[in-house]
């Protein structure tokens, strides 16, 4: 299928899914990372996320491009410490993070300030990721989750509101493909490095 059409795209990169396998470590499972701070996130074929044309438009798609070091590839990833957790949603956080405590963030573009959103709070798979006005919504809240305990900064990033993780179409690892939500399947389509760029 289109997920193991992108493993053997990475064959000559030596990367192996297995190797790079999504089963949490126990260790970080119980960790206390906390991510906050300002941040590019990295695909596997080392494009970045991006919001299209340096647009502060509503509705902008968040597309895959090459790094360009501009502000519009740049996210600012803060801790939503006060905000109030459904039962649905502390049971995936106990589930994936084997935490007590809420560990939502928000992920906001840092050239306009508005928040990466799943559109319309769709929940089926295939829905778009894009930035737009925050407005604390549960299609505006993150858990990031790190893959294994040698690279804390090798993640998954499940979606609040449809318990499902951003991820590349098709894992079409394309410039300018634009970043969906689809049910976890443990594929490198699925896994994001974020590059801490500074603290808040």
């Amino acid at each position: 299928d289109l997920k193991k059409e992108g493993y053997f795209m990475f064959q000559n990169l030596n990367l192996n899914i297995d190797d790079i396998s999504s089963t949490i470590d126990e260790n970080i499972k119980s960790s206390s990372i906390n991510y906050r701070g300002i941040y590019k996130i990295k695909s596997q074929n080392n494009l970045y996320f991006d919001v299209c044309g340096n647009s502060s438009d509503n509705n902008t798609p968040i597309i895959l491009y090459p790094n360009n070091n501009h502000n519009n590839q740049k996210f600012i990833i803060e801790p939503l410490e006060d905000t109030n957790i459904t039962s649905s949603i502390q049971d995936l956080l106990n589930n994936i993070s084997n935490r007590k405590e809420p560990n939502l963030y928000s992920i906001k573009a840092f050239h306009s300030k508005k928040s990466l959103d799943i559109s319309s709070e769709n929940k089926a798979n295939g829905a778009k990721l894009i930035q737009y006005e925050y407005h604390n919504g549960v299609n505006q809240h993150f858990i990031i989750v790190p893959i294994n305990n040698n690279n804390p900064n090798l993640v998954n990033i499940y979606i609040a509101h449809s318990n499902k993780v951003l991820d590349i179409p098709g894992a079409n690892f394309k410039s300018k493909v634009q970043i969906q939500q689809y049910t976890a399947n443990n594929t490198i389509a699925q896994q994001f490095t974020l590059e801490k760029i500074s603290d808040l």
